[in-house]
């Protein structure tokens, strides 16, 4: 599990590297092509996908609770299944509908707010799966709205997997705004 996790957390902080260096670039390139809506009703801007991304991340990890805070919960067979079906559509890149408001996203940080959101997610991260005691990372301390409860492997990868959804759902935006940009979808090098 430890070598999984260590995996995950360089993955996801590989990928929010790379996210937030396109952003800038394009930003840089494109002056408030961050703020821009494709065409449609309720369409989201790529600033308010970075947002969505990030508020959903610290949503799944608690809010970055104090670890002497954290209690474990219960998973039931019905979780089971809730997690495969949300991990297994998020692995197909389908945007569904945010189970929570507070995950909305108002469009109201700027990427350099946002970007040192997602740096104190993963310096809680970092710091619980390095300093947690081993047997805690079994236990099911985390939990989304439709998965369930999850022990922090299974929010690592739901969290890893929303994110590469969201990084679809950017280049197709960007592609509708006739930007073009190669570096989303982030691929990793193997």
């Amino acid at each position: 599990m430890e070598q999984n996790l260590y995996y995950m957390m360089h993955s996801t902080h590989d990928h929010k590297t790379e996210l937030l260096k396109a952003l800038s670039s394009l930003s840089n390139q494109y002056t408030g092509i961050l703020r821009r809506k494709p065409p449609g009703e309720e369409r989201w801007s790529p600033i308010m996908v970075l947002e969505h991304i990030i508020l959903t991340e610290r949503s799944l990890l608690g809010n970055l609770p104090d670890p002497e805070d954290m209690e474990a919960v219960s998973r039931t067979f019905g979780n089971k299944i809730s997690y495969a079906i949300a991990s297994y559509a998020f692995n197909l890149h389908l945007l569904l509908p945010v189970p929570e408001l507070a995950l909305i996203p108002k469009g109201e940080y700027d990427i350099d707010e946002l970007s040192t959101m997602w740096s104190e997610n993963h310096t809680w991260l970092r710091s619980f799966i390095t300093q947690a005691p081993r047997d805690c990372l079994a236990e099911n301390y985390f939990n989304h709205r439709i998965a369930g409860p999850m022990n922090i492997e299974q929010a690592m990868s739901l969290n890893l997997a929303h994110i590469v959804m969201h990084e679809f759902q950017l280049s197709q935006i960007f592609m509708e705004l006739n930007v073009e940009t190669p570096y989303l979808p982030y691929e990793p090098s193997t």
